[in-house]
């Protein structure tokens, strides 16, 4: 029985440093934000392919659906920009004697190569440690983070807050990158330490437009996910 337990516990301790041998790697140490791909969030793992294929146009249309979903009201409009390193942005008209939001229009750009495989880029930019999640839907949820905190002047004029290193690095970017990572990650089923969740509740009080409410998305059931 004794040796039994002493090979139960040799294997456990096998699993466990197995489990964290990346860390010790030469060379594989986190680099800010960075994490190898057996360290990333595991709400990738259990959202699967979210719908998502090697399929360009069924991509874009499925990101679009999801838009329509949650801000059945919101325009979406595609457009071609070769050469860009834009997957998607949500353009933003502002009163500018208010700062109230006039309107916001998702562009979805069909020629990022992301939508040639949504997976794959996002397991990718993840391990770089540039966005937060590393699920498919993740780019389109960053995008809802802009519409539900609008990207106007004084929200992207702000510093990122000292914890946006703890999101991505993209979120380090500016207080408007950092709230739309952060409300993605969110969405996405990430979890993050109080103290970036205490940053992301200021900076959404210090710079929400006068006049303006953030719009409120639809109640809806989650879609079903497909197989891989």
């Amino acid at each position: 029985m004794a040796g039994s337990n002493n090979k139960a516990a040799r294997g456990l301790g096998g699993a466990v440093r197995a489990g964290v041998a990346h860390l010790f790697r030469p060379g594989a140490w986190f680099r800010g934000n960075a994490f190898p791909e057996n360290a990333i969030a595991a709400s990738a793992i259990r959202r699967g392919d979210e719908g998502y294929n090697g399929n360009q146009k069924q991509n874009i249309a499925r990101a679009i659906e999801d838009i329509k979903r949650q801000y059945p009201g919101l325009p979406v409009v595609k457009k071609s920009r070769s050469g860009s390193n834009s997957v998607a942005h949500v353009a933003t008209s502002v009163n500018h004697r208010t700062g109230e939001v006039l309107g916001q229009t998702v562009v979805i750009n069909t020629a990022a190569s992301f939508w040639k495989n949504p997976r794959a880029e996002g397991i990718k930019m993840r391990r770089a440690g540039w966005l937060a999640s590393a699920s498919p839907g993740h780019v389109v949820r960053h995008e809802l983070g802009h519409v539900k905190h609008p990207p106007t002047s004084a929200l992207r004029r702000s510093s990122a807050p000292s914890n946006a290193g703890r999101v991505s690095r993209y979120g380090r970017t500016n207080g408007s990158e950092f709230m739309a990572e952060t409300y993605g990650a969110l969405r996405s089923g990430q979890r993050f330490p109080a103290r970036v969740m205490a940053e992301y509740r200021r900076l959404q009080a210090a710079t929400k437009p006068n006049g303006a409410r953030n719009p409120k998305p639809q109640r809806v059931s989650p879609r079903p996910f497909l197989p891989n």
